[in-house]
């Protein structure tokens, strides 16, 4: 249900005022919730066909999900229930070879790879029209030192003006390579090359791309980081951040697996997601000994460097169950996907259902990550790879089971889901700025899933890092996710009957770049980091 939202009394205030002691928020009590799926919609293609594999890729923005297939991209928007039949996008040249195996989406554009076009590979870039509520094809990139066999387009990603796109060279075995492309205001121009100082072949670097605002992640999921054979390779990812100062993409963290299966390829990095500087890394690992079940790792920003947060599995994991082969995170929620989970039991023998598949979504508490619900298909066949890949926005939850047999073999569906728990959603504090730096004045606060009717406070510091709310002050032992230098209270105000609000303030432009975080001052619940931009 879409929160309503009303302004506070705070309405008007500056956003970044003199430094306000901690000691002005009320006190509050811990609060548990659970979130228990309830199904919506099975989106197919009509008519089905046979191989389309409707559902191989899945990008979420909002209320609108673009889907990949096999040489088709197509999209879905959701109305008051329930997700509408998918639309196929169209673009302008006929000959887009792998068209619908790389998607993202934000705002009005849609980036689609086509890993085959011109020999070494492409992306199109989709612009939404309002008038006629259709989606136009904009434009195609190749980049230009792009080799044959490239596969570029293999992994895209795409935020505000930004976009990220991946050929991970798998066919060649090659380094791998990416770029950044950046739209200048009528087109999108490349911008630079990315590729690291110590790559290697059959690294696979570009296999996965996350991108959110000035921060970008490239995965090498076959990286060797045990000085043995490619076959050990065991994965990485490479963080890079906009250096406004020199106009460029910098490296910032090269991260690798905490806890690697010795001598197994755990593919760390197979799957990506970026979200207010905390990331999410999930595994598919492939044992020559045992079938390890899979697992996906926290990362989260402290200002200087990105350590290892939390490490999630499944409550009822099994070997191959390939968890960590997709993921998914959205404002304290995180989705993973196991397509190889087996109806029941740890083998597959009849009458078990082989790679059934499944999807598990977990919600952070501080540092802690907990398991709230598994996701499972309501109408389970053979082999269906429920979970292939997923995508997560506020209550609303995607899993796509490409592999599914409705009508044509492996036509393909994308599963929509809720969750909420009695009378209250699950999610955890929400918080959104709407304002445009360098310029800002006049900005728009929006948040949701607080305590209805209760008291929240806005909290500001110029950059992300770790402060723990002291001994004696309200919510004392709250992590939040805010450099201690610069820190100060922005505002408190009062959240509406369904624990929404909205309010207006005046952002100075030296406040643009910071970061703001809602904290819940009944359970003292945090929201997401909001970027000032």
């Amino acid at each position: 249900m879409k929160h309503q939202t009303h302004r506070s009394a705070a309405t008007g205030a500056a956003v970044i005022a003199a430094a306000t002691s901690l000691a002005a928020l009320h006190p509050a009590l811990a609060q548990q919730q659970d979130c228990q799926p309830a199904f919506n919609s099975k989106s197919v293609v009509d008519p089905p066909q046979d191989d389309l594999r409707y559902g191989s890729q899945l990008a979420l923005d909002r209320e609108t999900c673009v889907v990949g297939a096999r040489g088709s991209a197509f999209v879905m928007q959701r109305g008051n229930a329930s997700w509408a039949p998918p639309v196929e996008l169209i673009p302008d040249q006929p000959d887009l070879y792998g068209f619908g195996l790389g998607v993202a989406i934000e705002n009005d554009w849609i980036v689609v790879g086509a890993t085959a076009a011109n020999s070494s590979g492409a992306a199109c870039f989709f612009r939404y029209d309002q008038p006629s509520n259709q989606w136009h094809h904009h434009s195609t990139v190749f980049p230009s030192n792009a080799r044959r066999d490239a596969q570029v387009g293999f992994a895209v990603a795409i935020s505000g003006d930004n976009a990220v796109i991946g050929a991970p060279e798998i066919i060649r075995n090659g380094f791998g390579q990416a770029w950044t492309y950046h739209f200048n205001g009528s087109q999108w121009v490349e911008q630079q090359t990315l590729q690291p100082s110590d790559h290697q072949s059959h690294d696979h670097f570009g296999g996965a791309v996350a991108i959110d605002g000035d921060v970008l992640a490239v995965a090498s999921q076959n990286k060797d980081n045990t000085g043995q054979t490619w076959e050990d390779g065991m994965g990485a990812v490479y963080l890079f951040r906009w250096n406004d100062a020199a106009q460029q993409w910098q490296e910032e963290a090269f991260l690798t697996s905490n806890d690697p299966i010795e001598g197994e390829r755990d593919r760390f990095g197979f799957a990506l997601d970026l979200q207010d500087q905390t990331l999410l890394v999930g595994t598919n690992p492939v044992s020559y000994s045992h079938n390890p079940a899979g697992s996906a790792y926290i990362h989260r920003y402290d200002g200087h460097t990105w350590p290892y947060e939390a490490k999630l599995t499944a409550s009822d994991g099994s070997g191959a169950d390939r968890f960590g082969a997709a993921v998914a995170l959205d404002s304290g929620l995180a989705l993973v996907g196991a397509w190889g989970v087996w109806s029941t039991g740890d083998e597959c023998p009849f009458p078990q259902i082989c790679d059934a598949g499944a999807a598990y979504l977990y919600k952070r508490d501080g540092t802690r990550w907990s398991e709230q619900a598994i996701f499972t298909s309501h109408d389970i066949a053979q082999h269906d790879a429920f979970g292939w890949d997923v995508e997560l926005w506020r209550t609303s939850a995607l899993a796509a089971s490409f592999a599914d047999d409705d009508g044509a073999r492996d036509t393909g569906a994308v599963y929509g889901y809720d969750f909420a728990n009695g009378d209250g959603n699950c999610l955890p504090p929400t918080l959104r700025i709407d304002t445009d730096c360098p310029n800002a004045k006049a900005a728009t606060i929006t948040w949701d899933a607080t305590t209805p009717g209760g008291r929240v406070a806005l909290v500001y510091s110029p950059s992300p890092g770790t402060h723990t709310v002291p001994n004696a002050f309200p919510c004392a032992g709250t992590r939040i996710d805010l450099n201690p230098n610069g820190l100060r209270l922005a505002l408190t105000a009062d959240s509406d009957p369904n624990g929404a609000g909205s309010i207006h303030v005046n952002i100075p432009n030296p406040a643009c770049g910071g970061q703001l975080q809602l904290i819940d001052l009944t359970n003292c619940a945090i929201s997401n980091l909001a970027t000032i931009r």
